[in-house]
């Protein structure tokens, strides 16, 4: 009989993580402060867990906008992890667009300023899938 190498049973089992992609867009309601666009825009390339370590640091004056970008961010990353079973580690930012836009009322004259901020936050995030591994049974 033929000795088996558990590492090789192992390796043969497990497979390459696979590189997937994930685009959402998010409707925000209120308006952004220049900061926190700024702080948006700095995310390109960007690992999830530092972008959630850059807002509690630098949006501690204003904790209101801060709890709402967060929740923004964790909103895609829980969903793969709840669907997919992502590793939180595993997950990061590849692009962020931001489009504001105003929403004028049609029966206020147009000389009028009042209209809502809108902006539309896409978020293109990059993630590592791999499949679970199995364990390996002992030989006695």
């Amino acid at each position: 009989m033929k000795p088996i190498n558990l590492l090789d049973a192992a390796k043969s089992e497990t497979e390459e993580p696979v590189v997937q992609r994930y685009t959402g867009q998010i409707k925000y309601e209120k308006k952004l402060s220049a900061m926190a666009k700024t702080i948006l825009n700095s995310f390109q390339k960007k690992y999830i867990y530092y972008a959630i370590d850059d807002i509690l640091d630098l949006l501690q004056s204003n904790p209101r906008e801060q709890k709402n970008l967060l929740a923004i961010l964790y909103s895609p990353v829980i969903s793969l992890q709840n669907n997919f079973s992502i590793n939180f580690f595993d997950i990061w930012i590849d692009a962020i667009y931001l489009e504001e836009t105003f929403q004028t009322n049609r029966l206020i004259p147009k000389d009028c300023p009042i209209s809502k901020p809108t902006t539309y936050i896409t978020l293109k995030l990059i993630y590592k899938t791999s499949r679970p591994k199995k364990k390996v049974e002992s030989v006695w």
